[in-house]
């Protein structure tokens, strides 16, 4: 017998890990922009959150580690996508934005 899944970690429907979310942290103010230690994190950890999401809704998507780099998701087309790097353009500038690379995503 399955486990139920709990709202926000589990499955598809997670609320934590749909596709609006990424439209919701486009709309944050850049506050961690003022805190040099704190951006490479956010962006990071940005990046890494795309990634789930990318993964989690778009069909085939899965992660893939690069030898001698960082963690990218591979879309069903080959396509790779490397998250992290945007999710730090997205923390350091606003562009492009995390909504705007799953949209591309979710479209091959």
């Amino acid at each position: 017998m399955r486990a139920a899944a709990h709202p926000g970690r589990g499955g598809r429907g997670g609320a934590r890990r749909h596709p609006r979310s990424l439209q919701a942290l486009d709309q944050l103010p850049p506050d961690w922009r003022d805190d040099p230690e704190e951006l490479p994190w956010f962006g990071n950890d940005a990046g890494l959150y795309l990634g789930t999401v990318i993964v989690r809704n778009v069909p085939a998507a899965r992660w893939q580690m690069r030898p001698g780099g960082g963690p990218v998701v591979q879309l069903a087309s080959g396509r790779e996508i490397q998250v992290v790097e945007a999710g730090l353009d997205w923390a350091m500038t606003g562009a492009p934005q995390l909504s705007q690379v799953y949209a591309e995503a979710a479209e091959y």
